[in-house]
């Protein structure tokens, strides 16, 4: 195995961590997808591969929507990361919970309704959430110019519109 045996987490103490914080969700929320979507683009910037966006709200309380996707290292799992994290946090969505900077292979990012997953290729592969999560609906990563609620701020800025 590729990891290194100091490595204590693994995907069921993660899921199981995040399933002790989570609520019963009721019903798929439009920011929900906002935020998968921005999350995604901000993800494409720094060139990450294989986005994928599931759809989870009917299937687990852990999260409405999981985002998937694949660096090529530690260093642009981090780069990732980051700036989801900043285009999120501009968008006034919080933080809740983040884990994985220490060995860069998985990076977790928990914004309640949307967990952000980036690996590495090999960490991807080893991991297979797709195939653990393989009953969730895929979505396309949308064009830049749409979103469920919201409109982007490239948008707003074109537009003249606002808020």
């Amino acid at each position: 195995m590729f990891f290194k045996s100091s490595i204590k987490t693994d995907i069921n103490w993660r899921m199981t961590r995040l399933a002790t914080r989570k609520k019963d969700k009721k019903t798929v929320s439009g920011e929900g997808i906002d935020r998968a979507t921005w999350a995604a683009w901000a993800a494409e910037d720094r060139k990450a591969r294989d986005i994928v966006i599931l759809e989870l709200a009917e299937m687990t309380s852990l999260a409405d929507y999981f985002l998937i996707c694949t660096a090529t290292s530690g260093r642009q799992v981090k780069a990732i990361a980051d700036n989801i994290d900043e285009t999120l946090h501009k968008k006034g969505v919080r933080l809740l919970h983040s884990e994985g900077f220490e060995e860069m292979s998985w990076v977790l990012l928990d914004y309640d309704d949307l967990v952000v997953h980036i690996f590495t290729e090999e960490a991807r592969e080893f991991y297979r959430l797709e195939r653990l999560w393989a009953d969730a609906k895929h979505l396309p990563v949308p064009p830049r110019a749409e979103t469920a609620v919201g409109r982007t701020a490239e948008h707003d800025n074109k537009t003249g519109s606002g808020g």
